[in-house]
């Protein structure tokens, strides 16, 4: 993508463009207002605003772009690099336990003088709630770098396709906190916050 130039908005009908391939289901937008979005969101209009579907192919993609948009805001620093490890472990995640590949997922980034907050959403595979708020509980139950490395020797000794690090790699790579909420339809939103 060196040297290309993206629309506001990017999106499969603007293949006319020659930008995007007919099989990309995606939506980017660099934000100027807030799009309609729950009042679980902090106040502030998001920085991006991303609405794609459950594909593999997205995690890498986003990560950097992500980290592109928040570095060219704070520079391409420690800060690019956090929003790099929690947007690809949250959309990596969001993708794995989707209820079906036609499930819309969103991803967006606020930033503020003192806050990078990451949001993700979707609609996860029924029992994978519980799972992920048992995480969540036993990954507060403990600091920060101590959930880490129990995470690294769960998934060490766990079969290959088992969960990995995930939740526990945001928090301690991304030096950040998590939480959750459920919403309307079966909707979770994971969001990711720390300081700048």
């Amino acid at each position: 993508m060196r040297g290309a130039k993206l629309p506001a908005t990017h999106s499969p009908h603007s293949r006319e463009r020659g930008r995007v391939p007919t099989e990309v289901a995606a939506e980017v937008r660099l934000m100027r207002s807030s799009p309609s979005l729950p009042e679980c969101e902090p106040a502030a209009d998001p920085l991006l605003f991303v609405r794609f579907f459950p594909d593999v192919k997205y995690v890498e993609h986003l990560r950097e772009i992500c980290a592109f948009v928040v570095g060219a805001r704070y520079g391409n620093g420690p800060l690019a690099q956090r929003t790099r490890v929690v947007v690809h472990e949250a959309v990596e995640n969001a993708v794995k336990y989707a209820t079906t590949r036609s499930t819309e997922l969103s991803l967006t980034i606020w930033c503020d003088e003192r806050t990078l907050t990451i949001s993700v959403s979707s609609v996860p595979e029924p029992g994978h709630l519980a799972s992920l708020k048992a995480e969540l509980e036993q990954l507060y139950s403990r600091d920060a770098r101590e959930a880490y490395v129990e995470a690294f020797r769960r998934a060490a000794a766990a079969p290959v396709g088992s969960p990995r690090l995930g939740l526990a790699r945001i928090r301690y790579e991304g030096e950040v906190d998590l939480s959750m909420t459920e919403e309307e339809g079966g909707r979770i939103r994971v969001t990711a916050y720390g300081a700048i």
